[in-house]
């Protein structure tokens, strides 16, 4: 199972993640643009050419049974609209995101934090969320742990693995024949996984 971008988020999934509602935003990357590096890029861009930082969420959904909220950084241009010059294209030239003033008093380590968010109720997947919590903590706090942070990650993946059978159980009974299909393939489950 791959995150993806939905197409739509149903009201009661926002209203788990406190978001009242998703723009899409234009992805313009700039050539010199780093991966996983938004608040830098964001900052070299605004040097270049003004502007300001807006932070917000970036909604991703795991197996039609979790969602993901990614702290993201994107330029506020002087006549206010908001561009992302960080993300590939492989998002169709757009991506969803709400913005968020907050974020700012989050970041930790020069990362932006990341939440988690099960949208069924099951223990399985709330302990499965846990060890993706635990691993972003790991992460965030990697250069003030007493132990190597890539052992801690491994045995993270290690245990999120023996519970990954059961996570793609709960994503194939959770996914309607029309819905995206829950590998991520951002196909209808019809035509994809079947």
């Amino acid at each position: 199972m791959k995150y993806f971008d939905p197409v739509n988020v149903a009201p009661e999934f926002l209203e788990k993640t406190g978001i009242s509602s998703l723009m899409f935003l234009n992805v313009s990357k700039e050539p010199e643009s780093k991966p996983l590096e938004c608040l830098n890029n964001v900052n070299a861009y605004i040097a270049k050419h003004g502007g300001d930082v807006q932070f917000g969420w970036i909604l991703t959904i795991f197996g039609n049974i979790g969602l993901q909220l990614t702290a993201h950084a994107v330029v506020k241009k002087k006549d206010q609209d908001l561009v992302c010059v960080t993300l590939d294209n492989q998002r169709d030239g757009k991506v969803n995101f709400a913005p968020d003033d907050g974020i700012g008093s989050l970041i930790k380590n020069n990362f932006l934090p990341v939440k988690f968010i099960s949208l069924i109720d099951c223990e399985v997947l709330e302990n499965y969320i846990a060890l993706m919590v635990k691993a972003n903590d790991v992460r965030v706090n990697s250069s003030c742990v007493l132990i190597n942070p890539k052992q801690q990650l491994e045995v993270i993946k290690h245990e999120a693995s023996l519970l990954y059978p059961e996570i793609l159980a709960l994503a194939k009974e959770q996914t309607s024949q029309e819905d995206l299909c829950y590998c991520g393939s951002r196909v209808k489950r019809k035509h994809c996984c079947g």
